[in-house]
């Protein structure tokens, strides 16, 4: 490789820039930089309690395609855009209590934040937690239809994203159901951190005609609950994650 000369001057600049744009917004609990997410998609499925969902592989990780809709949970309200509405394409939102006592098949688990980095690294192969998505990114892991203010989801990735919307409780304790076709709010557990630090939720949403697609990580949060700090009662939609399996 032919070596460039460069003043001590510039070099100093350069580490100085280097260094600046390398700071992680990520937790030091989240570990060290994992290694880059292969393009390569494949197509699969999983048995779980007595229903087939589609799954793609994407790098590391291989994931459920379709909204969870088994026992338990509460069906999304027929609102916004009926006669569309269908729980095999919607799901069921759970709380998550609920979501922790479903039996998975081996090496399956509810996602974590890590998971859903490396899952953002398909589009975003710098990807670091806090970082600005581009809508143009975010379309990607978006359903064609189900969106009731963009027509603009790609489904690039495979990944399916409808917005259901989600459970959360106002000020009266009430639990009201909000998002239906603006937002998909899936739900994102971190087993190995300090207690309601990293309990949170990816939320993919396209809110009125005129805002802007977001995509971001959000803790839910209930301002009426004296001390606490994590709302038990919200609910969400489910996928699942494992690690990729190793080839024989």
């Amino acid at each position: 490789m032919k070596t460039v000369k460069i003043t001590l001057a510039f070099a100093m600049l350069f580490i100085i820039f280097i260094a600046g744009c390398s700071k992680s917004t990520l937790k030091p609990d989240d570990g060290p930089e994992q290694e880059p997410v292969s393009a390569q998609r494949v197509r699969g499925a999983v048995f779980i309690n007595n229903h087939v969902y589609p799954t793609i592989t994407i790098g590391n990780r291989e994931w459920t395609t379709e909204n969870y809709h088994g026992d338990g949970g509460i069906i999304v309200p027929f609102i916004v855009v009926p006669p569309e509405q269908d729980t095999l394409v919607y799901g069921r939102l759970y709380t998550e209590a609920e979501a922790k006592a479903i039996v998975l098949p081996s090496g399956w688990r509810l996602p974590n934040s890590k998971d859903f980095i490396e899952l953002l690294r398909r589009e975003m192969p710098d990807y670091k937690r806090g970082a600005n998505i581009s809508p143009d990114v975010i379309t990607r892991y978006m359903a064609k239809d189900r969106w009731q203010f963009t027509a603009d989801g790609s489904n690039v990735t495979d990944f399916k994203a409808v917005a259901a919307g989600c459970y959360a409780e106002n000020v009266l304790a009430d639990t009201i159901h909000y998002g239906m076709g603006t937002m998909a709010v899936y739900l994102m557990v971190d087993t190995n951190t300090i207690e309601n630090s990293y309990k949170r939720s990816i939320v993919i949403e396209k809110t009125d005609a005129s805002s802007a697609i977001k995509m971001r990580d959000i803790m839910p949060v209930n301002l009426y609950s004296g001390s606490q700090v994590y709302n038990i009662n919200n609910r969400y939609t489910l996928r699942f994650v494992r690690d990729k399996p190793k080839a024989n």
